[in-house]
């Protein structure tokens, strides 16, 4: 989970937009999931090419991500976490 992000984009990323982002891709995981742009990192977030900048470039607008780990304290802290 920890190499797990999802970034929330200001607007939705069009399907040329996550092909460019996959062709730099060396062995991360891309997705869409319920709109969100969700990436594994598996071989690191520090060592990937795919930036916050260039992710927002294929984008076409601002956005911000957070790993999961961070996505989970959030929901726990808010009283949505599943008991």
């Amino acid at each position: 989970p920890s190499k797990v992000q999802v970034c929330f984009l200001e607007s939705p990323i069009a399907e040329s937009g996550i092909e460019a982002l996959k062709a730099l891709a060396a062995g991360e995981a891309i997705e869409v999931v319920a709109g969100e742009l969700v990436i594994d990192f598996v071989g690191g977030i520090s060592t990937s090419r795919l930036t916050p900048d260039f992710i927002e470039k294929c984008a076409g607008c601002v956005g911000t991500s957070r790993n999961w780990n961070t996505l989970l304290k959030i929901i726990k802290a808010c009283g949505l976490a599943h008991q």
